[in-house]
Formats: structure tokens, C-alpha cells, sequence
């Protein structure tokens, strides 16, 4: 069974929207091995030009060896748009690629702000429990990184596969040298661990 951090989940997410993600992470709990944690709810905020931008990733699956991936998972219908994979909310239409790259860009900047000279390497993967993508993508989506209602039951599966296919972090000619293990789990563990003070 996978570690799971915060290992805590509130009754009131099991009954709510959340509920949801509480099945996946559930899932991934029992069908990844103890070589694996999931962090679920990695919130992240950034303040700055006079307003504070806030963001969230599901779920962010590290491997013993510290390599990473972060999951984002989108309930319900998907459009495909030109360019992009659109999520309507009752708020509007928002675009996943520009969502996951954002919360990807702002979590190895907090990373880099915590940890001077490494870097966070981190793989992305969107996972779509109701939705089949019919048709070819748009050329911004990676279809490997992408896990429909088809491969549902895969999707413990194909995380391991692309932890296991990565490389392992290592120096480049970039002038930081790469997270190790021990960085990226008390980072991760620092920003999921939070709760109210009464």
C-alpha cells in the first residue's frame, strides 16, 4: 500500500465535492506499493501586484527515489478546444493545459525559493474518470499524460510506468543541482500540512 500524506481525510470531503478525488486517492492508496506516497490537496499561493493567486494539485505521486509526478483530475465532461482541453464550471470555461503548467511553474518557483540552487523535476499527468477522448488531441496535450474513463482502472498503472521511465534526477548543465528525496517530501509534506488553529 502507498503512504499516504496528509493520512487524515475529513468526512465532510467524503460527502462533498471532494468525494471524488477521495475514490482516486483511495484507489491509488491500495494499488500502488510502499515505494510510492501520494500527497493530496498540494495547495500553493503566491502574493504579489496587489492581489494573491492561489492554487491547488490533486494529487502529487513521489517514488522512493524522489521522482514526482503531479496529477490533475477532471470530474465530468471535457471539451476538446482548439488548442486546448476546456472544463466548463458554472463560473466559466478554463483551459487545463493553462491551469496545470501554472500550478506546475508556481510549485518548482516556491520549491526554488525554499531550496536555493536545486530544482524540483516533476512529470504531469491529467486524469479524466468520465471522460473517453474521442479523436486527436490538440497539439499542446501530451495523449501520454493523458488517462480516460477507458484506462481507469490503469491509472496506478501508468503512474509507476512513467515514475519508472523517468530518469533519475541528476545534475545538467542548468546551474541547480536536482531535489533529492528527502527535499521533495518535506516540501510536499509542509504544504498539505496545514490546519486551522482554535
Amino acid at each position: 500500500m502507498a503512504n499516504i500524506v496528509p493520512e487524515e481525510i475529513d468526512a465532510a470531503a467524503r460527502r462533498g465535492h471532494a468525494a471524488r478525488e477521495i475514490e482516486t486517492l483511495e484507489m491509488l492508496e491500495q494499488r500502488l506499493s510502499s515505494e510510492y506516497t501520494v500527497y493530496h490537496g498540494v495547495h500553493w499561493a503566491r502574493a504579489g501586484e496587489g492581489a494573491s493567486v492561489y492554487g491547488e494539485i490533486d494529487f502529487i505521486v513521489v517514488d522512493r527515489l524522489g521522482r514526482a509526478i503531479a496529477i490533475e483530475q477532471k470530474n465530468g465532461a471535457v471539451e476538446i478546444g482548439a488548442d486546448d482541453l476546456i472544463k466548463l464550471y458554472p463560473s466559466g470555461a478554463k483551459g487545463i493545459r493553462a491551469q496545470v503548467t501554472r500550478n506546475l511553474n508556481q510549485l518548482r518557483s516556491r520549491f526554488g525559493q525554499e531550496h536555493p540552487g536545486k530544482r524540483l523535476d516533476i512529470d504531469h499527468l491529467l486524469y479524466l474518470p468520465d471522460h473517453v477522448v474521442a479523436g486527436p488531441l490538440p497539439s499542446s496535450i501530451d495523449p501520454n499524460r493523458v488517462v480516460d474513463a477507458r484506462e481507469r482502472d490503469r491509472l496506478a498503472a501508468r503512474i509507476a510506468e512513467i515514475l519508472e521511465d523517468a530518469v533519475t534526477p541528476s545534475s545538467s548543465a542548468q546551474y541547480q543541482r536536482p531535489a533529492d528525496a528527502g527535499d521533495i517530501h518535506r516540501f510536499l509534506a509542509e504544504l498539505v500540512d496545514v490546519a486551522p488553529s482554535f
